[in-house]
């Protein structure tokens, strides 16, 4: 008499306890593991899930260590030293055909046509309402091939995004696209002694600075084993991102861990990697890039071509830009007792009120290289506000901080560039 609802998944009933299970573990969904993460839980690494369901070293302690003592020790390894990572879980996607140009000015906003072979360009993707959704970094491998590698946990996402283009925006381009994030294992050597530790495995590949020159890349063997090297640098360090075929990537690990023994090689978790992002003031998916605002706006409007005739999401981000006068910019913050390191998230209102936030933080650390805490954030009209003071409320707290340039470490990239 009172008839049926709408129908909606299931639709048929299903007992409770087919939902809840029975079966004890810690995941819902079977995590992916990277050819060396055997190694990373032996080291006794706290792992981590990624975006993706990988599973990742979040840091390594060593007796008596908690997190803090740990990430801190691993940062300064690769400020002062030397580092490594596993960068497998980045997303890399093979581009090939004759479109493939078209397709990178379509979705980024920066120009890829004069891109060399075995050179590698930074890049913004927008989404059609003109906000930053990504960032990546493409590198031309010979004629039209082409490699883009993406942040972990938008890598799905941005591989659906390039097969909808192609298959119902775009569909007279000629491109394939092929996801090969499993096919290759990334260990990443980052710090000053980076380029030692490659030289003491042994490489046929001229890695000197004259050579071999930030943003390049460059195919042959190291340890005797096949690889493809990157200088990409997401820690404001010299880096080198290695790429060896999966099979190989536990190989290469323990080769790299053993040349480098001398120089105090240290294996470096996500933890260690968000200190050293924030104290560069590179971006992070979820963190600066949290859909809201645009390249411009995140201080890069070098990144913003102005001479393409369009790209995804050009023509809103300009009429978003003439509609709001008031815009939340990325800073940096230096809260007034050193010591304290502000919650992040925590929002920014003035004097401390509670009213509307006029911004938030979206990165907060202890710096090792300022051994202080440093923050960034986005606040409105930010850079207009270099060296005001502004106030982050946590809880009953108010905490007072110096608005400052997002960039805490080496701002002209010398040592990334060395």
């Amino acid at each position: 008499e009172v008839g049926t609802t709408t129908f909606r998944p299931p639709y048929v009933p299903v007992e409770f306890g087919a939902i809840g299970g029975s079966r004890p573990g810690p995941h819902v969904l079977p995590s992916r593991r990277t050819p060396m993460t055997d190694w990373h839980e032996a080291a006794g690494a706290v792992m981590y899930e990624a975006g993706g369901r990988w599973r990742r070293p979040g840091y390594y302690p060593r007796p008596g260590e908690g997190m803090e003592e740990a990430t801190e020790r691993e940062s300064l390894a690769v400020r002062q030293g030397v580092g490594i990572y596993d960068g497998t879980p980045l997303g890399k996607f093979e581009l090939a055909g004759p479109d493939v140009v078209r397709l990178l000015n379509l979705i980024f906003a920066n120009a890829w046509d004069t891109l060399a072979e075995r050179r590698g360009r930074y890049g913004v993707m927008l989404a059609e309402d003109g906000l930053m959704i990504d960032d990546g970094v493409v590198f031309r491998l010979d004629g039209g091939r082409y490699m883009l590698i993406s942040a972990t946990g938008n890598a799905e996402a941005t591989h659906a995004r390039l097969e909808r283009i192609l298959q119902v925006d775009c569909p007279g381009l000629q491109v394939l696209i092929t996801p090969v994030t499993t096919q290759w294992a990334n260990a990443t050597v980052c710090g000053p002694r980076a380029r030692d530790v490659l030289k003491r495995a042994g490489t046929d590949v001229d890695i000197s600075p004259g050579a071999f020159a930030f943003m390049a890349m460059a195919e042959g063997r190291l340890a005797d084993l096949p690889v493809r090297i990157f200088r990409v640098s997401y820690t404001g360090e010299l880096s080198f991102e290695i790429n060896t075929p999966a099979r190989h990537g536990l190989a290469l690990w323990e080769k790299l861990m053993e040349a480098g023994a001398e120089y105090g090689i240290t294996p470096v978790g996500s933890e260690a990697n968000h200190v050293l992002r924030v104290e560069k003031g590179f971006l992070s998916f979820g963190h600066e890039i949290d859909g809201t605002v645009d390249p411009i706006d995140l201080g890069m409007s070098w990144a913003v071509s102005r001479k393409k005739a369009d790209f995804i999401g050009k023509r809103a981000m300009q009429i978003r830009r003439r509609g709001e006068t008031r815009r939340r910019e990325l800073v940096g913050l230096l809260s007034d007792d050193p010591e304290v390191v502000i919650a992040e998230g925590a929002p920014l209102t003035r004097l401390g009120r509670k009213e509307d936030a006029e911004g938030f933080v979206t990165a907060s650390v202890r710096s090792v290289s300022q051994a202080r805490s440093v923050a960034l954030a986005l606040l409105e009209d930010g850079r207009a506000r270099l060296g005001e003071t502004v106030y982050a409320r946590v809880a009953d707290r108010i905490i007072p901080a110096r608005v400052s340039e997002p960039i805490f470490h080496d701002p002209d990239g010398t040592r990334l560039r060395s």
